[in-house]
């Protein structure tokens, strides 16, 4: 097993329309062994972390250490690691089995039986023997995509690396294949980093989760911790569906209130002794309608949406919109008032101008 330990990484882009940072000071460790996820919305710099990891891309500032050796400045080659690309990157010509051998092949040291023994036991964890003499035409989408994990695999690589490799299948293979990819980790206990802009595969698959937006890192937790304690508000809102609903509200002193109901007081902290404006933040799981919690208010229903298992319903309280997710057996009528209850507890507090998370006075605020 190996650790990975980024240290101030950041990678600077220069054209003719100017400069862009797309990593900005990036720390980070993975574990020995971990399951790691980057996460974050496109263009936040998540899968130029994974490819400077690689060595496909130069870093301008900062080191990467992969176990005990610097690596940012050695080849691809060099670093033991294997990746897993979005789009397959298979041999269409080559069978199953000459993919999944080509690297060993040319990476050499091995003879041809020791190959196809190598390949067909990676073959059996990932239950496709049956199409190791198949190429790629013939086969499906997530036989593909498990042809291209054998073939990153069978190096036996120090690190693991996988960049959106499951978003080409459809809702029910991508369900499947989280599950396979999470028993292939446990079997092999290879350390493993993996991007997503899917913050429910960040959720299920991870050890590990790391937020960025805009180049730099939000948030670098387990995914529980990540959820319940978000750092600031980017990271409340980004997880969690449907989303985190937020409302901003003026600052009385130091005393902090929510449909007028008084929530607690906070320190000072603004530039004139006090803050200005705060954002509450409520998920749609904690409010309850129909009863009244420590903080209680009339909505009004506009809009609910039939889930199945149980509703989303949208309702405007003091002219502001939310959205909670209901039990089935709550499904009011749009138009209707009712009591929307939430619990002092379940309240996120968060600084308007920074996002960062505020806590009350003798209480912390999740």
């Amino acid at each position: 097993m190996t650790r990975v330990t980024l240290e101030g990484v950041s990678k600077v882009y220069n054209d003719a329309q100017g400069t862009e940072r797309a990593v900005d000071d990036l720390n980070m460790t993975i574990g020995d062994g971990q399951f790691a996820v980057i996460v974050g919305p496109s263009g936040c710099g998540k899968t130029t972390t994974l490819r400077m990891i690689a060595g496909l891309e130069t870093v301008t500032e900062g080191t990467i250490n992969i176990g005990d050796r610097e690596v940012q400045d050695l080849a691809p080659a060099e670093r033991n690691v294997a990746m897993v690309f979005q789009n397959y990157a298979l041999y269409p010509s080559m069978t199953g089995r000459e993919n999944m051998a080509y690297g060993l092949k040319h990476a050499g040291g091995m003879s041809k039986d020791e190959r196809d023994e190598h390949v067909t036991e990676m073959a059996e964890l990932l239950e496709i023997t049956d199409i190791l003499d198949d190429t790629p035409d013939e086969m499906s989408g997530g036989q593909k995509q498990r042809v291209a994990l054998g073939r990153a695999i069978v190096r036996e690589p120090d690190v693991f690396l996988l960049d959106e490799p499951l978003s080409n299948l459809d809702a029910k293979l991508r369900s499947e294949m989280r599950r396979e990819l999470q028993r292939i980790h446990r079997d092999l206990d290879i350390t493993t980093i993996y991007v997503t802009h899917d913050q429910k595969e960040a959720m299920t698959m991870s050890d590990r989760i790391a937020i960025l937006n805009d180049g730099r890192l939000q948030q670098a937790a387990s995914p529980e911790e990540a959820y319940t304690q978000p750092a600031n508000r980017f990271v409340g809102e980004f997880l969690g569906s449907p989303s985190m609903n937020t409302v901003e509200r003026s600052v009385d002193g130091e005393t902090v209130s929510l449909f007028g109901q008084e929530l607690g007081t906070i320190d000072s902290t603004g530039a004139d002794g006090r803050v200005r404006n705060v954002v509450f933040g409520l998920r749609p799981e904690d409010i309850v309608v129909g009863e009244s919690r420590d903080l209680s208010a009339t909505a009004s229903v506009t809009e609910v949406e039939y889930q199945g298992d149980g509703n989303f319903l949208f309702l405007s309280v003091e002219n502001t919109d939310m959205t909670v997710r209901a039990p089935a057996s709550v499904r009011p009528s749009p138009g209707d008032l009712v009591t929307a209850g939430i619990d002092r507890a379940n309240v996120y507090l968060f600084d308007a101008d920074s996002g960062e998370a505020i806590s009350l006075k003798n209480q912390a605020v999740q």
